[in-house]
């Protein structure tokens, strides 16, 4: 017995999701003895995604979100009205939350053990503290356990599809030069990292808001080489294959998705100064301790301070153009904002610097119906028949009590040891890429 779907919905043409939960994964559609009918796709640190391999027609095109964590289930009532009403609003075509559904907690527990899913997953994530899906029933009564139907956003027939994880847009250390994810590259060298990528997120940002064709074509070059090093993560080939050999055709192809929605750009980069800067870090320090130090804030929060604050805020932020100027007006917006709303704008900063972009990058066949991908929110990107697709995932509530990490992070990543080199070549009127090189040099194994 299946979901009872509608075929519009199946089809991931629907937006938002709500808090309404809309349908029931049945036992029999998870498995039929001992075999599963999902396989595992990927994870991260709060979800898990499972792909359907199986026979029902209404769960074809699907992969399934379920949460990690005891009692984490409790907040994803939370997220998707979070999603539905801030994260929509703002980034609306550019995402597809899919909807809420219920499975029997006895299935869920049998995919904790399961072989041929855990067999999958990295070995990180097998050791990592918060590892097995969360059988708790928090946020629903009896037996059941809730979780996300989503489109499967890898579906691409005749393309590719691509993951990027962007980090921030702003150029947060502007008498460096120096990106906020430059600093962590070498902050997790070479413990966590073999090498130290030279991508730069302020540079794609920039790129595509210009229409810079060459400039962007760089970055995907850097993001492609560091990709061969199985610890970086922020370039990742979905349709399969290793990404380090993906071609520079290809990686034209990607760019010229890229290039046609710098509106996306323009709205993540307003988004990501809500969390930009040592002195709009220092200042969520202190709206965090004025607020009593939460442990985590409602969907309720987000919604006032979006409305009541963040939309104005972040049209100011699109319509400026100076970095710097940015991050002053966002710290003093939050001077003057009661301590729990001003508090929600930095948390929302924070989710957006940790989103990732999938990229769906295809040709058109001959005779193919249009309106079918139009209506699964591709677009034509130009006349020789490449069709695109944008989605933005991972934009779950960040939690309060990572505070003490958040409200210190960029000062903490610019005065680490492994740093030193590079911000010392720099001031001596070296490269960074110069820098880098004295990095891996000083820290060499």
């Amino acid at each position: 017995m299946g979901l009872g779907l509608s075929a519009e919905l199946c089809l991931g043409r629907g937006f938002g999701g709500g808090t309404r939960v809309v349908g029931v994964v049945s036992s029999d559609d998870v498995y039929t003895g001992s075999e599963a009918h999902w396989e595992y796709i990927n994870e991260g640190g709060l979800n898990m995604l499972l792909r359907y391999k199986g026979t029902n027609k209404d769960l074809f095109g699907r992969v399934l979100r379920l949460r990690k964590g005891e009692g984490s289930n409790g907040r994803l009532q939370e997220d998707s009205r979070f999603q539905s009403n801030v994260i929509l609003p703002i980034l609306d075509r550019f995402v597809d939350f899919g909807s809420m559904v219920q499975l029997d907690k006895a299935v869920v527990q049998k995919l904790n053990t399961d072989g041929s899913i855990q067999s999958s997953r990295h070995a990180d994530r097998l050791s990592a503290k918060v590892k097995d899906l969360d059988t708790s029933n928090a946020g629903t009564e009896g037996s059941n356990i809730l979780g996300m139907l989503c489109p499967d956003l890898t579906y691409c027939p005749d393309g590719v599809s691509y993951e990027i994880k962007l980090k921030s847009g702003v150029e947060e250390c502007s008498d460096l030069g120096i990106s906020r994810f430059t600093f962590l590259q070498c902050h997790d060298y070479p413990k966590k990292r073999d090498t130290l990528s030279r991508y730069n997120p302020v540079e794609l940002f920039q790129a595509v808001l210009q229409g810079d064709a060459a400039r962007l074509k760089a970055q995907l070059v850097h993001l492609r080489t560091a990709s061969a090093d199985q610890k970086q993560n922020n370039f990742r080939l979905l349709s399969g294959g290793e990404p380090s050999k993906v071609s520079d055709l290809d990686l034209e192809k990607l760019g010229e998705v890229l290039l046609k929605s710098p509106e996306l750009f323009a709205r993540l980069r307003a988004l990501d100064f809500l969390a930009a800067g040592e002195v709009t870090e220092a200042t969520a320090k202190r709206l965090y301790d004025a607020a009593g130090c939460p442990q985590g804030l409602s969907a309720t929060h987000f919604e006032e301070a979006y409305s009541g604050y963040g939309k104005a805020l972040l049209e100011r932020l699109q319509a400026t153009q100076d970095d710097d100027e940015c991050m002053r007006v966002v710290s003093t917006a939050y001077e003057g904002m009661k301590p729990e709303l001003g508090l929600a704008l930095f948390l929302l900063g924070r989710t957006s610097h940790d989103v990732s972009l999938i990229v769906n990058v295809r040709s058109r066949r001959p005779g193919e119906a249009q309106d079918v991908f139009t209506s699964l929110r591709y677009s034509e990107v130009n006349s020789a028949g490449l069709w695109g697709r944008l989605t933005v995932i991972d934009t779950d509530i960040k939690p309060a009590d990572r505070m003490p990490e958040y409200c210190q992070q960029l000062t903490e990543y610019r005065n680490h040891k492994n740093a030193k080199p590079l911000v010392d070549c720099v001031k001596g009127g070296g490269s960074v890429d110069e820098g880098l090189k004295a990095v891996q040099k000083a820290l060499k194994r």
